[in-house]
């Protein structure tokens, strides 16, 4: 990677006690191919393990342009991101947590190409596979595969964190209410799709891990479900404006996508989670009706949720996961990658054969101009000449006519 003062993208690397992994994410950023400048931005949060220690090393040897934001004690809010945003002086910026990482060299190289091809794009996303701490394929997570906008956001956070690239004058300004929050990225995002469109780039591009770190990945679905309500809150009272069947609908999807979680949850111990959260999720799912009561969609959803409890332990006993199908999508979405990748290559490459033969035309043109031009001149000359010449020839004729009077009339006197 290359270093200027005008990047054109800004990779932000957030981190915390990610010891394990985050070398593999910085190797991930080191390997990009691209064709413009990139800087590199690290926001670590106190971390209490060697996660710094492997950072310092990676630096060692790192040629970019890097700017550290190390934490004196542990945030553990939005402020880590926002002060990396704050920080970020490119055209573009990409996010990656220290625990996923990029499973394309090219990944930067296709966003950007994406997003300078559609300059109405506020933000762009492309697919990402699920994997467990040794990189195993779990799952695919495709993400919306057209154009959406903010009212598609709205319904449900459809970005990984590890695949958004973000306009950075859609978020030129943050709101202040926006630090305080206990994650950053779908407010963010929301803040960035009020500027334009949200675009989606094919093909699996990243790998977010699932592991026992993993403060989102390892919180039980019923507190997560608590937590995106109060979350759904305090977004709608700053987007709801003219919105509000859009959080509606996004209240109803929370409650699908929390039995979608239950019958698809990897590695938590999906009956063992139930059991032990029961009479938690009863207390959240009363403190939430009070909320939901405000329309009748809101009712609908309370009724869902209060089956749900019934419909868990079944959800538990049918859970099975279809690795194998996976990982041939996988296989079969990489192997259709390099193929792009490869295509793209040759574009290039034909590109640049196009762009050396025009050159050569033109040169070859202006030698051919130069000679046409010094023939032009040389044949003007010749005929310039051969009328100076008869003008020569005629005078001498003259001449040798006045010439032979003289000599004969000489002779005629004597």
């Amino acid at each position: 990677m290359s270093t200027s003062s005008s990047p054109m993208v800004s990779v932000i690397l957030l981190t915390y006690n990610h010891e394990k992994f985050v070398r593999q994410a910085l190797d991930s950023i080191e390997s990009q191919r691209v064709n413009f400048e990139t800087e590199l931005i690290i926001s670590e949060d106190c971390s209490t393990d060697a996660t710094r220690s492997v950072i310092d090393t990676f630096l060692k040897e790192y040629k970019g342009k890097v700017t550290l934001l190390y934490s004196d004690v542990n945030l553990h809010s939005a402020f880590v991101g926002t002060r990396a945003l704050d920080a970020a002086s490119g055209k573009y910026v990409a996010y990656l947590d220290g625990d996923d990482y990029w499973a394309s060299d090219y990944k930067l190289q296709r966003q950007v190409e994406f997003m300078e091809l559609h300059p109405d794009c506020a933000l762009s996303h492309h697919d990402v596979a699920r994997v467990d701490p040794s990189g195993a394929v779990l799952r695919l997570m495709p993400g919306v595969q057209r154009t959406a906008t903010i009212d598609d956001l709205i319904e449900g956070n459809f970005i990984q964190s590890c695949s958004s690239m973000i306009r950075r004058s859609a978020v030129e300004r943050l709101p202040d209410w926006l630090v305080g929050l206990p994650v950053l990225d779908w407010p963010l995002y929301m803040l960035a799709a009020e500027h334009g469109t949200i675009g989606w780039i094919e093909g699996v591009l990243a790998h977010y891990r699932i592991h026992d770190g993993s403060v989102w990945a390892t919180t039980t679905l019923a507190r997560q479900w608590a937590g995106s309500i109060a979350l759904l809150e305090v977004l709608e009272a700053h987007f709801g404006e003219g919105r509000r069947s859009a959080f509606a609908a996004s209240r109803a999807n929370l409650v699908r996508q929390l039995q979608d979680a239950l019958a698809h949850d990897e590695g938590r111990g999906v009956g063992e989670m139930v059991a032990r959260e029961r009479e938690l999720a009863a207390v959240e799912r009363a403190e939430t009706a009070v909320a939901a009561s405000r329309s009748a969609a809101a009712e609908a959803e309370q009724r869902a949720l209060m089956a749900l409890g019934r419909e868990a332990a079944a959800l538990a006993l049918v859970v099975q996961k279809e690795h194998h199908t996976l990982q041939l999508q996988y296989q079969f979405s990489q192997q259709e990658q390099r193929y792009v990748e490869r295509e793209q290559q040759l574009q290039r490459q034909h590109a640049d054969w196009v762009r050396r033969s025009d050159d050569e035309r033109m040169v070859w043109r202006g030698e051919t101009d130069r000679l046409v031009a010094l023939l032009s001149e040389n044949s003007h000359l010749l005929r310039r000449e051969r009328r100076t010449g008869r003008r020569l020839l005629g005078i001498g004729v003259a001449l040798l006519a006045v010439l032979s009077v003289a000599v004969m009339w000489l002779a005629f006197v004597s």
